[in-house]
Order: C-alpha cells, then structure tokens, then sequence
C-alpha cells in the first residue's frame, strides 16, 4: 500500500467524529453574512441590476435556453408537481389515524391510567 493508499483510507475511516456531537459546535461567528445575505442587499441596494437580471434571463430564453426558460417559468407558476398514474391493485395497510381519533385513543388510555393508580 502506498503513502497515497493509506492517506485516502485514514480519511475514508473515522475521522475522530462523535456520535452525536457537533464538528462546529460554536457555529458561525454572529456578524457574519452569507452569500445569500449578500446579494439580497446588492440587490435591494441597486434595483437597476435586479431589473438588468430579469432581463438577461428574459433574453436567454428567448434565444432557446432550456434552462432559462425552466428557471423563468419556475418562478412565475412555481415547479410543475410530477403526477404518476398507478394502475395496479396493491394492498395497502393504512399506518395513520385520524386525530380525532387518536384523540378519543388517547382519552382512553389516561382513563385506563387513571383507574390503574386508583386500583394501586
């Protein structure tokens, strides 16, 4: 096994972590500004480049960008929802109840409770 070989199984390997514990526990330092942060405020601070986008977006499409024009009618309409027809008969055992039901479940079980300590 090589030098390489054996870096490249040291990191594939445990690497030190805890179960259970943060690899950043004191998180990102406060005053810090994300990307997105970041260009939210160029943009609310220059209206002019946000209009400059759209219409390069707008361009883009025109031209037959298929990924401008997916982009573009996202943000208008929002994503098209993926419908699939199932056309075959599978059994299927329902693992949820209503609440109103589970309500009723639940009263039950404080009144069973409750009867037990009184018996206790």
């Amino acid at each position: 096994m090589t030098d390489l070989d054996k870096q490249h199984a040291i990191k594939r390997g445990n690497p030190g972590w805890v179960k259970g514990q943060s690899g950043n526990p004191n998180g990102r330092p406060k005053g810090t500004l994300s990307l997105v942060s970041l260009l939210k405020q160029q943009l609310l601070d220059n209206p002019g480049e946000a209009k400059e986008i759209v219409k390069a977006f707008v361009e883009q499409g025109k031209v037959g960008d298929m990924r401008a024009i997916e982009e573009l009618l996202n943000r208008i309409d929002g994503k098209v929802i993926e419908r699939h027809k199932l056309e075959a008969e599978i059994p299927i055992t329902l693992l949820f109840q209503p609440a109103s039901k589970l309500q009723s479940i639940e009263g039950k079980h404080n009144e069973i409770d409750a009867a037990k300590r009184e018996e206790e």
